[in-house]
């Protein structure tokens, strides 16, 4: 995850373009690989442990003349801001919140730190191909911020997203229609994403499918092959 980030990161438009000086691409690439660090290794632990990471992270880079980190300032509250090519802080991507009354209650998405943090951080992932699981307690609003990363990655006209909710009685069989039907027939045995644009997949409840005798979860297999970039083919 550290690397998909990095990836990312350096492909953004700008990323590597007229930073000039030999000490600004250092320290852009020093702290890009900061960043990446903490929430790739770091991302999924407890608000308790972070200030804790966020010190030993610190700790590793004081005496790196690249790092050149914002002096007194917690890591997690910067984002890698390609355009500036250094460490800002994440209230620039907070976007001002305007209540509109035609859209219903429950596709309300009020913009907060942690749902700008993680939908950033989704978001680059999937521009580079990088699965990602989003875990947390019931109501949280983990639905509301995958969804509008995959609404925005819509718009840009890049993507065209899947999206599908397990229950108990889904199917690989089903699952695998229901994803190939947003894909186009290239050869016999080959199907891709429509030209010019990349497919994305967003399942919601992805623990729900029900176990069979020895365990197994075929749904979510069919997805872990997709991860790993196979597939199934079904008798034609």
């Amino acid at each position: 995850m550290v690397c998909s980030l990095i990836e990312s990161l350096f492909s953004m438009p700008g990323a590597m373009e007229k930073i000039g000086e030999k000490l600004k691409v250092r320290n852009f690439i020093c702290q890009t690989f900061i960043f990446s660090y903490i929430w790739g290794l770091g991302g999924n632990i407890n608000e308790d442990s972070r200030e804790k990471f966020d010190v030993y992270v610190q700790s590793q880079f004081d005496d790196c003349a690249d790092a050149r980190l914002p002096p007194g300032q917690d890591l997690w509250y910067n984002f890698m801001d390609t355009q500036t090519h250094r460490l800002t802080s994440w209230q620039k991507l907070m976007p001002e919140y305007s209540y509109d009354k035609k859209v219903p209650f429950f596709d309300i998405l009020v913009p907060t730190l942690d749902t700008v943090r993680f939908g950033y951080i989704m978001e680059r992932l999937l521009y580079v191909g990088h699965p990602v699981l989003v875990t947390g307690d019931t109501g949280v609003g983990k639905t509301a911020v995958a969804k509008n990363v995959f609404n925005g990655l819509e718009k840009s006209g890049l993507f065209v997203a899947v999206t599908m909710n397990f229950s108990a009685q889904t199917s690989s069989v089903r699952t695998q229609e229901i994803i190939e039907l947003k894909l186009e027939r290239k050869k016999k045995t080959l199907f891709g994403a429509p030209v010019g644009k990349k497919v994305i997949i967003f399942i919601d409840d992805v623990n729900m499918p029900k176990l069979e005798i020895y365990g197994a979860q075929p749904p979510i297999e069919l997805i872990r092959k997709r991860c790993y970039c196979t597939w199934h083919l079904v008798a034609l």
